[in-house]
């Protein structure tokens, strides 16, 4: 599995992804009333690799988050979300890790755009361009997942978010600022980022930059260019390519990745989603992956999931059960 000594992402937001973790038929609150919201992801995981059956937490985070909307704000809006995540506390009995903070985010959507500070927040890079392709609960299609080298997450995050224009055309920007350890390297950004997107009910498309400093990074010009795709069908089915093109990787040199998926919606409770991941490099490394989800209702589903890959200790079966929630505190 690559590793990286690189730990940033590209952020952005706006209003419909800030608010909603899943699309539920209920809007929020706007008068700044916080939600609850969360997501557990319990899975039994069998490392191909000969371990035994256990269960891990894939993901076990909760927040709160919360919109005003006042007439004596002059039209302004304000946007607030907190987000916390104990996956690696729940799977480290022994209390190495801590509770994560997954989101801290204000934004301030207006007319113009959307602005958004958050010192911690999930990659919009990783949401837009590789959602393509996310289509498993095991499995990331980030750098966890062995394959691509976007990150998850990202840290001291000043985005603007256009408004769309064209029918469906958008454009993210953002300043990343890794962290107190890089405070001092002179530089007004560790990373920069843009990326232009288009979408309608049916098609998505984007392409995305990223570029890092070469006083944060052992290279000139580490820079990260992915191109994504994605089509959906009426009947719930979708298909969906993302790929990745890396130059100057402190550790890999230049290399690509390309990844394409696909759900089939067998029937309102049932689907399917396949994929497969190349990587090319000095870690040349790939991956199949099945999927199979039953779904009790929108915010329950159990899934059953096979990972089959190059390097096999990254392989796994899985069997798990993922419940979301949202409420009043």
């Amino acid at each position: 599995m690559k590793k990286s000594i690189v730990s940033t992402a590209v952020f952005s937001l706006a209003m419909s992804s800030l608010m909603t973790t899943t699309v539920y038929a209920a809007p929020d609150p706007e008068d700044g009333r916080p939600l609850v919201y969360g997501n557990l992801n319990f899975g039994g995981v069998d490392k191909s690799a000969g371990d035994d059956w256990h269960v891990q937490a894939k993901e076990a985070a909760f927040g709160i988050r919360g919109l005003y909307k006042d007439e004596a704000l002059n039209g302004l809006k304000f946007a607030y979300r907190l987000e916390l995540e104990a996956t690696k506390l729940i799977n480290q009995s022994s209390g190495e890790y801590e509770m994560e903070v997954k989101n801290a985010v204000i934004a301030l959507p207006t007319k113009y755009g959307t602005f958004v500070l958050a010192p911690r927040g999930e990659s919009g890079q990783q949401r837009d361009l590789y959602g393509a392709v996310e289509l498993f609960d095991v499995y990331e299609a980030n750098r966890n997942g062995g394959i691509y080298d976007q990150p998850d997450e990202a840290s001291g995050i000043i985005a603007y978010v256009s408004p769309k224009f064209g029918k469906g055309f958008q454009v993210v920007a953002a300043n990343l600022n890794l962290g107190t350890t890089n405070d001092d390297n002179d530089e007004v950004s560790d990373a920069n980022a843009i990326r232009l997107m288009y979408r309608d009910k049916k098609i998505f498309a984007g392409i995305g930059v990223v570029s890092i400093s070469d006083k944060v990074v052992p290279t000139d010009n580490y820079n990260r260019v992915a191109a994504s795709v994605k089509y959906s069908f009426e009947q719930g089915h979708q298909i969906g390519a993302t790929y990745e093109q890396i130059e100057d990787h402190p550790g890999l040199g230049d290399f690509e990745t390309i990844g394409v998926a696909g759900r089939y919606k067998i029937n309102t409770t049932y689907e399917l989603n396949l994929g497969h991941f190349s990587q090319s490099s000095d870690l040349e490394n790939s991956a199949t992956v099945l999927g199979l989800r039953r779904h009790f209702n929108e915010r329950i589903y159990a899934y059953a999931e096979v990972a089959d890959f190059d390097e096999p200790d990254l392989g796994h079966v899985a069997l798990g059960l993922s419940v979301a929630f949202r409420g009043n505190p």
